[in-house]
Protein backbone atom coordinates (compact mmCIF):
# COMPACT_ATOMS: atom_id res chain seq x y z
CA UNK A 1 0.00 0.00 0.00
CA UNK A 2 1.36 3.53 -0.61
CA UNK A 3 2.81 4.90 2.33
CA UNK A 4 1.42 8.05 2.39
CA UNK A 5 -2.37 6.40 1.95
CA UNK A 6 -1.19 3.63 4.83
CA UNK A 7 -0.16 6.97 7.13
CA UNK A 8 -3.70 8.78 6.55
CA UNK A 9 -5.77 5.69 7.10
CA UNK A 10 -4.26 4.69 10.53
CA UNK A 11 -4.30 8.45 11.96
CA UNK A 12 -7.58 9.14 10.57
CA UNK A 13 -9.01 5.72 12.07
CA UNK A 14 -8.14 7.93 15.63
CA UNK A 15 -9.09 11.53 14.67
CA UNK A 16 -10.78 11.95 12.15
CA UNK A 17 -14.44 11.51 11.50
CA UNK A 18 -15.10 10.51 7.94
CA UNK A 19 -18.55 9.61 8.53
CA UNK A 20 -19.41 13.02 9.83
CA UNK A 21 -17.55 14.73 7.48
CA UNK A 22 -19.55 12.14 4.94
CA UNK A 23 -23.09 13.38 6.39
CA UNK A 24 -22.03 16.47 5.80
CA UNK A 25 -21.12 16.97 2.26
CA UNK A 26 -24.44 14.37 1.57
CA UNK A 27 -26.38 17.34 2.91
CA UNK A 28 -26.00 17.79 6.63
CA UNK A 29 -27.74 14.36 8.02
CA UNK A 30 -27.10 10.10 8.16
CA UNK A 31 -30.86 9.84 6.11
CA UNK A 32 -28.87 12.10 3.30
CA UNK A 33 -26.34 9.68 3.33
CA UNK A 34 -28.29 6.23 3.32
CA UNK A 35 -30.40 7.71 0.50
CA UNK A 36 -27.59 8.73 -1.66
CA UNK A 37 -26.01 5.00 -1.52
CA UNK A 38 -29.30 3.35 -2.46
CA UNK A 39 -29.41 5.99 -5.51
CA UNK A 40 -25.80 4.99 -6.31
CA UNK A 41 -26.66 0.97 -5.75
CA UNK A 42 -29.05 1.59 -8.22
CA UNK A 43 -26.88 2.22 -11.23
CA UNK A 44 -23.95 0.51 -9.68
CA UNK A 45 -26.41 -2.91 -9.59
CA UNK A 46 -28.75 -2.21 -12.82
CA UNK A 47 -29.05 -6.24 -14.01
CA UNK A 48 -28.76 -4.31 -17.97
CA UNK A 49 -25.30 -3.35 -17.61
CA UNK A 50 -25.64 -0.20 -19.61
CA UNK A 51 -24.03 1.65 -17.02
CA UNK A 52 -20.95 0.28 -17.28
CA UNK A 53 -17.82 2.42 -17.86
CA UNK A 54 -15.08 0.22 -17.51
CA UNK A 55 -14.29 0.23 -21.58
CA UNK A 56 -15.27 3.89 -22.61
CA UNK A 57 -12.02 4.99 -23.27
CA UNK A 58 -11.85 1.97 -25.93
CA UNK A 59 -14.78 3.36 -27.78
CA UNK A 60 -14.94 5.36 -30.60
CA UNK A 61 -16.36 9.05 -30.32
CA UNK A 62 -19.53 7.63 -32.45
CA UNK A 63 -19.94 4.46 -29.81
CA UNK A 64 -19.93 6.51 -27.07
CA UNK A 65 -22.39 8.43 -27.82
CA UNK A 66 -24.73 5.90 -28.79
CA UNK A 67 -24.02 4.33 -25.48
CA UNK A 68 -24.24 7.91 -23.43
CA UNK A 69 -27.87 7.65 -25.03
CA UNK A 70 -28.74 4.29 -23.82
CA UNK A 71 -27.64 5.25 -20.55
CA UNK A 72 -30.04 8.28 -20.50
CA UNK A 73 -33.21 6.28 -21.39
CA UNK A 74 -32.09 3.46 -18.96
CA UNK A 75 -31.86 6.41 -16.26
CA UNK A 76 -35.80 7.82 -17.12
CA UNK A 77 -36.87 3.95 -17.27
CA UNK A 78 -35.21 3.18 -13.78
CA UNK A 79 -36.58 6.86 -12.79
CA UNK A 80 -39.89 6.09 -13.44
CA UNK A 81 -40.28 2.64 -12.11
CA UNK A 82 -39.00 3.47 -8.61
CA UNK A 83 -41.71 6.86 -8.47
CA UNK A 84 -38.32 9.72 -8.98
CA UNK A 85 -40.13 12.51 -10.29
CA UNK A 86 -43.11 11.66 -8.35
CA UNK A 87 -42.62 14.38 -5.69
CA UNK A 88 -45.04 17.25 -5.28
CA UNK A 89 -41.88 19.50 -5.89
CA UNK A 90 -41.12 17.81 -9.60
CA UNK A 91 -44.35 18.33 -11.10
CA UNK A 92 -44.07 14.94 -12.50
CA UNK A 93 -40.44 15.93 -14.43
CA UNK A 94 -37.82 13.49 -13.31
CA UNK A 95 -34.81 15.86 -13.54
CA UNK A 96 -36.56 18.16 -11.63
CA UNK A 97 -36.37 15.47 -8.42
CA UNK A 98 -34.40 16.06 -5.43
CA UNK A 99 -32.86 12.52 -6.58
CA UNK A 100 -31.55 13.24 -9.93
CA UNK A 101 -28.60 15.29 -9.28
CA UNK A 102 -27.84 12.10 -7.16
CA UNK A 103 -28.33 10.06 -9.98
CA UNK A 104 -26.48 12.00 -12.12
CA UNK A 105 -23.12 11.48 -10.53
CA UNK A 106 -23.52 8.38 -9.50
CA UNK A 107 -23.32 7.56 -13.72
CA UNK A 108 -19.74 8.98 -13.68
CA UNK A 109 -20.56 9.30 -17.43
CA UNK A 110 -21.49 12.17 -19.23
CA UNK A 111 -24.73 12.57 -20.89
CA UNK A 112 -25.70 13.93 -24.37
CA UNK A 113 -28.74 14.89 -23.33
CA UNK A 114 -28.06 17.31 -20.16
CA UNK A 115 -28.37 20.64 -22.27
CA UNK A 116 -31.85 19.77 -22.72
CA UNK A 117 -32.60 19.96 -18.56
CA UNK A 118 -29.58 22.62 -17.87
CA UNK A 119 -30.10 25.60 -20.65
CA UNK A 120 -32.99 24.43 -22.77
CA UNK A 121 -35.89 24.11 -20.60
CA UNK A 122 -35.22 26.91 -18.35
CA UNK A 123 -34.71 29.28 -21.16
CA UNK A 124 -38.43 28.50 -21.80
CA UNK A 125 -39.54 28.40 -18.04
CA UNK A 126 -37.91 32.15 -18.46
CA UNK A 127 -38.42 33.30 -21.48
CA UNK A 128 -42.33 31.95 -22.50
CA UNK A 129 -45.40 32.74 -21.25
CA UNK A 130 -47.39 30.98 -19.40
CA UNK A 131 -49.55 29.94 -22.22
CA UNK A 132 -46.32 28.80 -24.19
CA UNK A 133 -45.07 27.01 -21.37
CA UNK A 134 -48.18 25.00 -20.79
CA UNK A 135 -47.80 23.44 -24.69
CA UNK A 136 -44.12 22.93 -24.51
CA UNK A 137 -42.89 21.79 -21.05
CA UNK A 138 -44.97 18.61 -21.01
CA UNK A 139 -43.50 17.62 -23.83
CA UNK A 140 -39.79 18.33 -22.48
CA UNK A 141 -41.09 16.55 -19.36
CA UNK A 142 -42.26 13.60 -21.70
CA UNK A 143 -38.72 13.93 -23.74
CA UNK A 144 -40.89 14.27 -27.17
CA UNK A 145 -39.07 17.45 -27.55
CA UNK A 146 -35.22 17.39 -26.91
CA UNK A 147 -33.23 20.86 -27.18
CA UNK A 148 -30.46 23.12 -27.17
CA UNK A 149 -29.51 26.55 -26.94
CA UNK A 150 -28.35 27.99 -29.65
CA UNK A 151 -26.70 31.19 -29.40
CA UNK A 152 -23.27 31.22 -30.07
CA UNK A 153 -21.73 31.78 -33.81
CA UNK A 154 -18.78 30.52 -35.50
CA UNK A 155 -17.76 34.39 -36.17
CA UNK A 156 -18.65 36.05 -33.43
CA UNK A 157 -18.64 33.61 -30.39
CA UNK A 158 -20.67 34.54 -27.58
CA UNK A 159 -20.60 38.28 -28.75
CA UNK A 160 -24.48 38.61 -28.78
CA UNK A 161 -24.64 42.22 -29.65
CA UNK A 162 -22.75 40.74 -32.92
CA UNK A 163 -25.12 37.82 -34.19
CA UNK A 164 -26.35 37.90 -37.19
CA UNK A 165 -28.81 34.83 -37.62
CA UNK A 166 -32.34 36.80 -38.37
CA UNK A 167 -35.66 36.51 -37.51
CA UNK A 168 -38.55 38.08 -39.67
CA UNK A 169 -41.69 38.47 -39.64
CA UNK A 170 -43.94 37.21 -42.59
CA UNK A 171 -47.31 38.18 -42.13
CA UNK A 172 -49.95 35.69 -43.20
CA UNK A 173 -51.22 37.72 -46.20
CA UNK A 174 -47.79 37.47 -48.29
CA UNK A 175 -47.08 33.91 -47.62
CA UNK A 176 -46.98 33.15 -43.69
CA UNK A 177 -48.73 30.72 -41.56
CA UNK A 178 -52.02 31.98 -40.41
CA UNK A 179 -51.75 34.63 -37.78
CA UNK A 180 -48.57 35.27 -39.10
CA UNK A 181 -44.73 33.99 -39.17
CA UNK A 182 -40.83 34.27 -39.16
CA UNK A 183 -38.70 33.37 -41.33
CA UNK A 184 -34.96 32.44 -39.78
CA UNK A 185 -32.20 32.69 -41.63
CA UNK A 186 -28.23 32.10 -41.80
CA UNK A 187 -27.18 35.41 -44.07
CA UNK A 188 -23.03 34.32 -44.02
CA UNK A 189 -20.87 31.70 -42.96
CA UNK A 190 -20.18 34.02 -39.93
CA UNK A 191 -23.50 33.44 -38.74
CA UNK A 192 -23.68 29.90 -38.39
CA UNK A 193 -24.29 28.26 -35.24
CA UNK A 194 -21.76 27.13 -34.27
CA UNK A 195 -20.49 25.17 -30.87
CA UNK A 196 -24.17 24.20 -28.76
CA UNK A 197 -24.43 20.96 -27.03
CA UNK A 198 -26.96 18.35 -28.02
CA UNK A 199 -27.25 20.31 -31.43
CA UNK A 200 -25.30 18.07 -33.91
CA UNK A 201 -27.36 14.83 -33.55
CA UNK A 202 -29.35 14.67 -30.16
CA UNK A 203 -31.83 17.38 -30.34
CA UNK A 204 -34.95 18.08 -32.40
CA UNK A 205 -35.30 21.59 -31.12
CA UNK A 206 -33.58 24.39 -30.83
CA UNK A 207 -33.76 27.52 -28.77
CA UNK A 208 -32.43 29.90 -31.64
CA UNK A 209 -31.12 33.32 -30.73
CA UNK A 210 -31.45 36.20 -33.62
CA UNK A 211 -32.11 38.98 -34.34
CA UNK A 212 -35.88 39.89 -34.63
CA UNK A 213 -36.84 42.37 -37.98
CA UNK A 214 -40.35 43.50 -37.19
CA UNK A 215 -43.44 43.57 -39.95
CA UNK A 216 -41.43 47.52 -40.13
CA UNK A 217 -38.06 46.09 -41.05
CA UNK A 218 -36.92 47.88 -37.97
CA UNK A 219 -34.08 45.70 -36.11
CA UNK A 220 -35.21 44.85 -32.40
CA UNK A 221 -32.39 43.24 -31.89
CA UNK A 222 -31.70 39.64 -30.24
CA UNK A 223 -34.98 37.41 -29.19
CA UNK A 224 -35.41 33.51 -28.80
CA UNK A 225 -37.26 31.52 -31.46
CA UNK A 226 -38.15 28.00 -30.88
CA UNK A 227 -37.45 26.58 -34.05
CA UNK A 228 -37.55 22.87 -35.41
CA UNK A 229 -34.52 20.76 -35.98
CA UNK A 230 -35.68 17.42 -36.82
CA UNK A 231 -39.02 15.69 -37.15
CA UNK A 232 -40.24 14.50 -33.80
CA UNK A 233 -41.90 11.29 -35.33
CA UNK A 234 -38.20 9.78 -37.17
CA UNK A 235 -35.47 12.30 -36.20
CA UNK A 236 -34.80 13.11 -40.12
CA UNK A 237 -33.83 16.84 -40.76
CA UNK A 238 -36.50 19.58 -42.01
CA UNK A 239 -36.12 21.52 -44.77
CA UNK A 240 -33.77 24.35 -44.46
CA UNK A 241 -31.89 23.13 -42.07
CA UNK A 242 -28.18 21.67 -42.35
CA UNK A 243 -26.87 20.47 -39.04
CA UNK A 244 -24.35 18.51 -37.73
CA UNK A 245 -21.86 17.76 -35.27
CA UNK A 246 -18.37 19.80 -35.18
CA UNK A 247 -16.41 16.52 -34.55
CA UNK A 248 -13.88 15.50 -31.40
CA UNK A 249 -13.00 17.76 -28.68
CA UNK A 250 -9.91 17.45 -26.29
CA UNK A 251 -12.71 16.42 -24.02
CA UNK A 252 -16.51 16.22 -23.47
CA UNK A 253 -16.13 13.29 -25.63
CA UNK A 254 -20.50 12.05 -25.69
CA UNK A 255 -21.27 16.07 -26.16
CA UNK A 256 -22.61 16.23 -29.53
CA UNK A 257 -21.67 20.12 -30.43
CA UNK A 258 -22.75 21.12 -33.45
CA UNK A 259 -23.06 23.70 -36.13
CA UNK A 260 -26.67 24.73 -38.00
CA UNK A 261 -27.68 26.62 -40.62
CA UNK A 262 -31.00 27.85 -41.72
CA UNK A 263 -31.97 28.71 -45.18
CA UNK A 264 -35.68 30.61 -44.60
CA UNK A 265 -36.76 27.95 -42.01
CA UNK A 266 -40.25 29.51 -41.80
CA UNK A 267 -41.78 29.39 -38.18
CA UNK A 268 -44.58 29.94 -36.29
CA UNK A 269 -44.89 33.61 -35.05
CA UNK A 270 -45.81 32.56 -31.90
CA UNK A 271 -42.18 30.19 -31.52
CA UNK A 272 -41.13 33.57 -30.05
CA UNK A 273 -39.77 33.44 -26.83
CA UNK A 274 -43.26 36.33 -25.53
CA UNK A 275 -42.87 36.79 -22.23
CA UNK A 276 -41.36 40.00 -22.15
CA UNK A 277 -41.43 41.04 -25.83
CA UNK A 278 -44.47 39.72 -28.48
CA UNK A 279 -45.03 40.73 -32.40
CA UNK A 280 -48.67 40.77 -32.93
CA UNK A 281 -50.03 39.01 -36.45
CA UNK A 282 -49.95 42.29 -38.30
CA UNK A 283 -45.68 42.47 -37.33
CA UNK A 284 -45.98 44.85 -34.57
CA UNK A 285 -43.84 44.66 -31.93
CA UNK A 286 -44.17 45.11 -28.59
CA UNK A 287 -42.09 45.34 -25.41
CA UNK A 288 -43.40 44.84 -22.19
CA UNK A 289 -42.57 46.90 -19.13
CA UNK A 290 -40.05 45.83 -17.01
CA UNK A 291 -36.75 47.11 -15.39
CA UNK A 292 -33.67 48.21 -17.26
CA UNK A 293 -31.97 44.50 -15.44
CA UNK A 294 -34.98 42.36 -16.29
CA UNK A 295 -34.71 43.42 -19.65
CA UNK A 296 -30.97 41.71 -19.88
CA UNK A 297 -33.02 38.40 -19.33
CA UNK A 298 -32.89 37.30 -23.15
CA UNK A 299 -29.07 35.79 -22.69
CA UNK A 300 -29.76 34.86 -19.10
CA UNK A 301 -29.32 31.27 -20.21
CA UNK A 302 -25.75 31.69 -21.56
CA UNK A 303 -25.05 34.07 -18.61
CA UNK A 304 -25.44 31.33 -15.62
CA UNK A 305 -23.35 28.61 -17.41
CA UNK A 306 -20.29 31.09 -18.02
CA UNK A 307 -20.43 32.11 -14.38
CA UNK A 308 -20.42 28.36 -13.56
CA UNK A 309 -17.40 27.84 -15.50
CA UNK A 310 -15.69 30.56 -13.78
CA UNK A 311 -16.25 29.84 -10.75
CA UNK A 312 -14.75 26.52 -10.98
CA UNK A 313 -11.42 27.98 -11.50
CA UNK A 314 -12.37 31.03 -9.21
CA UNK A 315 -12.50 28.28 -6.34
CA UNK A 316 -9.20 26.88 -6.23
CA UNK A 317 -7.54 30.06 -6.49
CA UNK A 318 -9.92 31.22 -3.88
CA UNK A 319 -8.78 28.76 -1.20
CA UNK A 320 -5.58 28.69 -1.57
CA UNK A 321 -5.61 32.70 -1.24
CA UNK A 322 -7.21 31.85 2.30
CA UNK A 323 -6.04 29.07 3.54
CA UNK A 324 -2.07 29.39 2.37
CA UNK A 325 -1.49 33.13 4.56
CA UNK A 326 -2.58 32.62 7.59
CA UNK A 327 -0.43 29.41 7.79
CA UNK A 328 2.65 30.93 6.45
CA UNK A 329 4.73 30.21 9.25
CA UNK A 330 3.72 26.81 8.94
CA UNK A 331 6.11 24.18 7.66
CA UNK A 332 4.90 23.54 4.06
CA UNK A 333 4.62 19.75 4.18
CA UNK A 334 3.34 17.25 2.18
CA UNK A 335 0.63 16.81 4.68
CA UNK A 336 -0.48 20.41 4.14
CA UNK A 337 -0.35 19.68 0.85
CA UNK A 338 -3.24 16.95 1.21
CA UNK A 339 -5.24 19.21 3.32
CA UNK A 340 -5.53 22.01 0.61
CA UNK A 341 -6.68 19.69 -1.59
CA UNK A 342 -8.98 18.76 0.71
CA UNK A 343 -10.58 21.71 1.03
CA UNK A 344 -10.87 22.61 -2.67
CA UNK A 345 -12.33 19.40 -3.16
CA UNK A 346 -14.85 19.84 -0.46
CA UNK A 347 -15.13 23.91 -2.13
CA UNK A 348 -16.45 21.94 -5.16
CA UNK A 349 -18.94 19.73 -3.59
CA UNK A 350 -20.29 22.47 -1.16
CA UNK A 351 -20.65 24.88 -3.59
CA UNK A 352 -21.75 22.57 -7.02
CA UNK A 353 -25.24 22.10 -4.94
CA UNK A 354 -25.73 25.64 -4.73
CA UNK A 355 -24.41 27.23 -8.35
CA UNK A 356 -27.21 27.06 -10.33
CA UNK A 357 -29.71 28.10 -7.97
CA UNK A 358 -27.77 31.07 -6.61
CA UNK A 359 -26.78 32.63 -10.39
CA UNK A 360 -29.50 30.91 -12.42
CA UNK A 361 -32.12 33.42 -12.73
CA UNK A 362 -34.15 30.48 -10.91
CA UNK A 363 -33.68 31.75 -7.72
CA UNK A 364 -35.24 34.72 -7.76
CA UNK A 365 -38.59 33.26 -6.60
CA UNK A 366 -37.11 31.74 -3.79
CA UNK A 367 -35.56 34.77 -2.58
CA UNK A 368 -38.69 36.83 -3.00
CA UNK A 369 -40.67 34.46 -0.90
CA UNK A 370 -38.21 34.22 1.68
CA UNK A 371 -38.09 38.35 1.64
CA UNK A 372 -41.45 38.55 1.93
CA UNK A 373 -42.03 35.99 4.44
CA UNK A 374 -43.92 33.73 3.09
CA UNK A 375 -41.02 30.77 2.84
CA UNK A 376 -38.78 29.82 5.89
CA UNK A 377 -35.25 29.54 4.55
CA UNK A 378 -33.51 25.85 4.12
CA UNK A 379 -31.07 24.39 2.62
CA UNK A 380 -31.37 25.06 -1.27
CA UNK A 381 -29.78 21.93 -2.40
CA UNK A 382 -33.18 20.29 -1.54
CA UNK A 383 -35.63 22.43 -3.55
CA UNK A 384 -34.40 21.91 -7.37
CA UNK A 385 -31.23 22.88 -7.80
CA UNK A 386 -31.51 23.60 -11.24
CA UNK A 387 -34.45 25.16 -11.69
CA UNK A 388 -35.85 26.51 -8.25
CA UNK A 389 -39.35 27.28 -8.05
CA UNK A 390 -41.20 27.56 -11.24
CA UNK A 391 -44.48 28.99 -10.34
CA UNK A 392 -45.22 31.88 -13.08
CA UNK A 393 -46.98 33.81 -10.14
CA UNK A 394 -44.35 33.85 -7.95
CA UNK A 395 -41.84 34.77 -11.05
CA UNK A 396 -43.86 37.21 -11.73
CA UNK A 397 -43.71 39.23 -8.38
CA UNK A 398 -40.48 38.72 -8.29
CA UNK A 399 -39.63 40.64 -11.76
CA UNK A 400 -41.96 43.21 -10.63
CA UNK A 401 -40.23 43.48 -7.50
CA UNK A 402 -36.64 42.32 -7.36
CA UNK A 403 -33.39 43.34 -9.49
CA UNK A 404 -30.85 40.94 -11.29
CA UNK A 405 -27.83 42.32 -8.88
CA UNK A 406 -30.11 41.51 -5.26
CA UNK A 407 -29.54 37.94 -6.18
CA UNK A 408 -26.32 38.48 -7.43
CA UNK A 409 -25.01 40.00 -4.24
CA UNK A 410 -26.82 37.00 -2.44
CA UNK A 411 -24.66 34.71 -4.37
CA UNK A 412 -21.32 36.03 -3.75
CA UNK A 413 -21.98 36.28 0.09
CA UNK A 414 -23.04 32.58 -0.11
CA UNK A 415 -19.92 31.48 -1.91
CA UNK A 416 -17.80 33.02 0.36
CA UNK A 417 -19.90 31.28 3.33
CA UNK A 418 -19.01 27.98 1.59
CA UNK A 419 -15.37 28.59 1.58
CA UNK A 420 -15.35 30.10 4.92
CA UNK A 421 -16.93 26.75 6.14
CA UNK A 422 -14.10 25.09 4.05
CA UNK A 423 -11.25 26.51 6.02
CA UNK A 424 -12.88 25.92 9.52
CA UNK A 425 -13.25 22.51 7.97
CA UNK A 426 -9.95 22.46 7.32
CA UNK A 427 -8.47 23.96 10.59
CA UNK A 428 -10.99 22.05 12.84
CA UNK A 429 -9.63 18.44 11.66
CA UNK A 430 -6.34 19.49 11.76
CA UNK A 431 -6.36 21.00 15.12
CA UNK A 432 -7.50 17.52 16.11
CA UNK A 433 -4.96 15.17 14.49
CA UNK A 434 -2.48 17.49 16.42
Amino acid sequence: MNADLKRERETGRRNFDVERLTHMLDGGSAEATRRRRQLQAMIERDPTGVFDNSDNMYLHRTERHVRALAKHVRLIELCRKVGIGSEPEANGDVVQSPDFPTLIHALADDLPTALHWVMFVPNIQSLCDEEQQSLLLPLCRDWRMIGCYAQTELGHGSNVRALETTATFLPERKGGMKGGSFVIHSPTITSAKFWPGTLGRTANHAMVIARLIDGDGVDRGIHNFLVPLRSMKDHTLLPGVTTGDIGPKIGYPVMDNGFAMFDKVVIPRRNMAMRFASVDSNGKYEKKAVSDAVSKIAYITMMQVRILECFYKAIVVRVRNELVPPLAKVLVTRELDQWLSLAIHSSFSLMIDHLFSFFGFFLGPRLYLQRSGKESGHCLYHCNPILGDSTPRIRRQWLQQERITDFGLQATTASALSITRCILLFLLYRQEGS
